[in-house]
């Protein structure tokens, strides 16, 4: 029979739809009234049956949870100290770049083969994996003159560049070492938003 090892959940939630959070159909649960971080949290609401959020941590060994849990106190205070506690007043600011001006539609660039004519589009979207030569780090490209050949597009045209891939060429990238280095080098393209799974920054340009 195998064990799980001590800091893995001993417990199986079959269905795990029943643990989604959805306040407006599931009542709070039962164990959340008394906790202190029930202001800030809002409390659990699940289908799932459970008193409170410590019954989402059943380890075998509590004391070696390796997740912010309050059944390890040592390690649960620690992470509290680091973030300054659960509180969004103490989570520090960022300026808002804002959103640059784009078309309702930014065709996708995979390459230039079978098309003899420039796409005339003010805005194309290009994968970075595309950019980037993703073994040695080093850009396809040095100029905007370059990239629009290279893509057969305007050379003035504003620049998306999508780092959605699968899994693959995603992790080749994420093993480069200096990765804000290799993004610089593209700052002549006049790059206007960088964007990933789920999310996406826009870049100064």
């Amino acid at each position: 029979m195998n064990h799980r090892p001590s800091h893995e959940s001993s417990r199986h939630f079959p269905q795990p739809r029943r643990l989604w959070d959805d306040a407006t159909r599931h009542a709070p649960s039962l164990g959340c009234p008394t906790c202190l971080e029930r202001d800030r949290c809002g409390g659990v609401h699940t289908d799932a049956g459970v008193l409170d959020c410590r019954d989402l941590c059943s380890c075998q060994d509590k004391t070696k949870c390796d997740m912010v849990c309050r059944f390890n106190p040592r390690a649960f205070v620690a992470r509290m100290r680091e973030v300054g506690g659960l509180g969004f007043e103490t989570a520090p600011r960022a300026a808002a770049n804002g959103v640059p001006a784009l078309p309702a539609i930014v065709p996708f660039v995979d390459h230039r083969y079978g098309r003899a004519a420039t796409l005339d589009e003010p805005a194309v979207a290009i994968s970075l994996y595309e950019l980037v030569n993703l073994a040695t780090g080093k850009p396809h490209v040095a100029s905007r003159a370059e990239l629009a050949a290279r893509f057969l597009t305007l050379e003035g045209a504003t620049i998306v560049v999508s780092g959605v891939d699968k899994d693959g060429p995603i992790e080749r990238w994420w093993e480069l070492k200096d990765r804000p280095a290799i993004l610089e080098r593209f700052r002549f393209t006049r790059t206007r938003i960088l964007s990933w799974r789920g999310s996406c920054c826009t870049c100064p340009g």
